[in-house]
């Protein structure tokens, strides 16, 4: 196919969809600099289709599973509202990007935004929590009480890290009595929570 130098469009389009998936299944079996390659085959195609797109999508994935953040955001920044139905699914990876390079501030924004995007009940769970830790990391306690409050509302695997985090953010805060219930909750409900043993001592 690469020697018939795509003078047929469907060829051209074919071939395209075959390093695509070609990425998608290397992807899938984690050789993220192989599916790399062959996304940029994809996107070298130089139509700006779905396949595109969605090739921008995955190599940025792709990046981020190598912990090259940058890389990854650069790849996901040519996804934008309208073009391709993965952008929500993008800002929420990006809000992922920035956190794991501690620009909190850009993770509380992308969180913010990937909000709108995003409506299952455990991404959005998911959200809240990481918004609880971005606020905590950047001293805004009482924001932090607020996000940890919501994901709790939805409830989640990160319930008892999230009653911890919420009374330490009360200490903080100087609030030791709703920092003591906090505890108190997690003590009762998380009886084999990693964080009790703390928790117990805290109290």
């Amino acid at each position: 196919l690469e020697q018939s130098r795509f003078l047929n469009e469907d060829v051209k389009y074919q071939y395209q969809k075959i390093c695509f998936h070609k990425g998608v299944q290397l992807f899938n079996d984690e050789r993220y600099n192989d599916a790399i390659y062959y996304f940029n085959k994809s996107i070298n195609v130089g139509d700006k289709n779905k396949l595109f797109y969605e090739s921008y999508y995955w190599k940025g994935e792709s990046y981020y599973n190598l912990n090259m953040f940058d890389d990854a955001l650069s790849s996901y920044a040519m996804l934008t509202p309208g073009v391709s139905s993965l952008y929500g699914k993008s800002v929420y990876s990006q809000a992922y990007c920035y956190l794991k390079q501690k620009h909190f501030l850009d993770a509380i924004s992308f969180f913010k935004k990937s909000i709108e995007f995003n409506k299952e009940q455990s991404i959005l769970y998911d959200i809240y929590v990481r918004l609880g830790d971005s606020y905590f990391a950047l001293n805004k306690y009482q924001s932090s009480v607020d996000y940890y409050s919501q994901a709790m509302n939805i409830s989640g695997i990160e319930d008892d890290y999230a009653a911890y985090k919420k009374s330490n953010s009360y200490v903080l805060l100087g609030d030791y009595s709703n920092a003591i219930q906090s505890l108190n909750q997690l003590i009762d409900d998380f009886g084999d929570s990693n964080y009790l043993d703390d928790a117990i001592f805290d109290l």
